[in-house]
């Protein structure tokens, strides 16, 4: 199944790139929307006005603007069909290769705990009402606290689990939490730390 990268934003925008996997494309980066589906064009995430510049990218004629919504998910949609599919390497592939290094080597970006750190870990608010959330309300912030706040005891893959099913970062909110001491680690068969 062909899985298209959707860049909106940034220098370089729009742009879109083909990989045959989901994971695949989560592996190359980010800062791009997936689109597997012609439905995933349906959702609120792209203005009708960044379809147009997504098919203006590979049609001969450029157009203004579509008709309506549908005629614009439509022909996008069948636009993506003259995109080649990205030869992308997996992580495996790539240490296979020399071309990256061991992945758990140490993280380049100064302060951010790594990924495998928490491994089987669990983690537990501070305190327990979501009234007492101390981030700004409604913010990325504010939703990753109330998301530990109101499943206490939830491990770090279902985090993940849950982040990656919404296409979101994570790993600032955690490491934001864990330095105000708005949350604490479990580890199996350990104390609190």
């Amino acid at each position: 199944m062909t899985v298209y990268a959707v860049f909106t934003t940034g220098k370089n925008s729009p742009m879109v790139t083909g990989f045959s996997s989901e994971k695949e494309a989560r592996n190359s980066g980010n800062g791009f929307n997936l689109v597997s589906t012609p439905t995933d064009l349906r959702k609120s995430i792209f203005k009708t006005s960044d379809l147009v510049d997504i098919y203006n990218l590979n049609s001969e004629r450029k157009i203004q603007k579509f008709r309506d919504r549908a005629t614009a998910e439509k022909r996008v949609w069948e636009s993506f069909s003259s995109i080649e599919v990205s030869n992308v390497l997996t992580v495996e592939e790539a240490q296979d290769t020399g071309l990256i290094g061991d992945t758990k080597a140490e993280d380049t970006k100064k302060g951010r705990p790594k990924k495998n750190t928490f491994k089987g870990a669990k983690f537990v608010a501070n305190f327990s009402h979501p009234r007492n959330n101390p981030r700004r309300a409604r913010t990325h912030g504010w939703l990753f606290m109330d998301l530990i706040i109101k499943n206490p005891g939830i491990t770090f893959e279902e985090i993940e689990k849950f982040y990656i099913k919404e296409n979101a970062k994570f790993m600032n909110h955690l490491k934001w939490d864990l330095e105000k001491n708005n949350i604490s680690v479990k580890y199996e068969n350990e104390e609190e730390v």
